[in-house]
């Protein structure tokens, strides 16, 4: 039986997904973590502090040694990093092999560009590592231009859980036809997100269309809740917007379900999990037109894509014209289905990394 020990942030979403498909796949499972969480059925070797994934927090340097006691007492045959420039600084600092890091997004398409020692650490940890995983085209070419020779990449978007997408996108015949239209945003709070925006033009729809109710459900958290908040009730929108908070899988995924649009409108993002989950559900996407989105969305097609920055007047005419466009919307949903059953099931993605570290451990 392999055993893989993961370093990552154990209340992440991600983390707990990449530890439980291991553990069903009869692998011996660790995890190290910052965060103070526990998953069931892993063993969890928690610290007492946590790394923030933009900078500022070196705690973790002191814990080096201990990180490094214990993973020689898990002994694995690999261990998994997620998120370079964190959880991959310390794989490469207790240098262990083969040491696999995940990429996530912002890691690659946001941290190193903050300044010259960014850049050069996260050009580090990639030169050290025995294979990088990322989860889009996009990603994958930001990485090849730090210019690392005989670099290893595998590229798997991380996909979808089969069961809860079974025919989603054909239950939707109904799409727009009923009273309310319900917006989704999924993104954090932070300035990335432009969930702000999202807000202004829910003031314009229902300033604009009397014939219909729109609601708008935000479900996350992060640093700019409170001034969200307080645009809410300046904008009078309070019977109108719902702050759900952060949700378990489960809670998310019935709330999606719940919904008509989803709106994903950051600046900078790789492939997200939560807009591949949308597709397969049935919900109409309407993202910012970025690499990461453009690799599964082709505006007209299966979506809509935006430039960021715009404005509100601009979505909020964009989700009006689509009101009536019923067909064009049950056939994007359609698409949706097939694409995201064919491209982006969890397991059959998930597979393939599998095996790939199963050759590593050989080698």
């Amino acid at each position: 039986m392999p055993k893989i020990c993961f370093l990552g942030d154990s209340s992440s979403t991600h983390i707990k997904r990449w530890c439980q498909y291991f553990k069903e796949k009869r692998w011996e499972v660790s995890l190290i973590s910052f965060s103070s969480e526990k998953i069931q059925g892993i063993d969890c070797y928690n610290f007492s502090t946590k790394i923030k994934q933009y900078g500022g927090n070196w705690q973790y340097l002191k814990y080096l040694f201990k990180i490094k006691r214990t993973v020689r007492k898990i002994n694995p045959d690999i261990i998994n990093s997620h998120y370079l420039t964190s959880y991959g600084l310390v794989g490469v600092l207790i240098n262990f092999k083969p040491h696999v890091t995940s990429t996530w997004g912002s890691d690659i398409l946001a941290t190193p560009f903050r300044n010259k020692f960014y850049y050069f650490l996260t050009k580090g940890v990639l030169k050290k590592v025995s294979l990088i995983t990322s989860d889009s085209n996009f990603m994958t070419n930001m990485i090849l231009n730090f210019g690392i020779k005989k670099i290893k990449i595998i590229t798997q978007p991380m996909g979808v859980d089969e069961d809860i997408i079974k025919n989603s996108a054909y239950d939707r015949d109904k799409f727009f036809t009923n009273k309310e239209v319900k917006i989704l945003s999924l993104r954090a709070m932070k300035k990335n997100s432009n969930v702000d925006l999202i807000i202004k033009t829910l003031r314009k729809l229902i300033d604009a269309d009397k014939s219909k109710k729109y609601i708008l459900n935000i479900a996350n958290k992060g640093i700019e809740e409170s001034y969200l908040k307080t645009l809410v009730k300046t904008l009078k929108l309070d019977n109108s917007v719902n702050f759900l908070g952060f949700l378990n899988r489960e809670k998310l995924i019935s709330e999606m379900k719940r919904n008509d649009i989803y709106i994903s409108i950051p600046i900078s993002d790789s492939t997200s999990v939560s807009l591949l989950e949308a597709m397969g559900i049935g919900l109409y996407p309407i993202v910012s037109n970025i690499p990461g989105n453009r690799e599964w969305i082709t505006n007209g097609v299966n979506g809509s894509l935006i430039l960021v920055p715009l404005q509100s007047e601009q979505l909020s005419s964009l989700i009006l014209s689509l009101i009536s466009k019923k067909d064009y919307i049950k056939k994007a949903l359609g698409f949706n289905f097939k694409l995201i059953n064919e491209k982006a099931i969890w397991k059959n993605n998930m597979k393939i990394i599998e095996n790939k570290y199963k050759e590593l451990i050989k080698q």
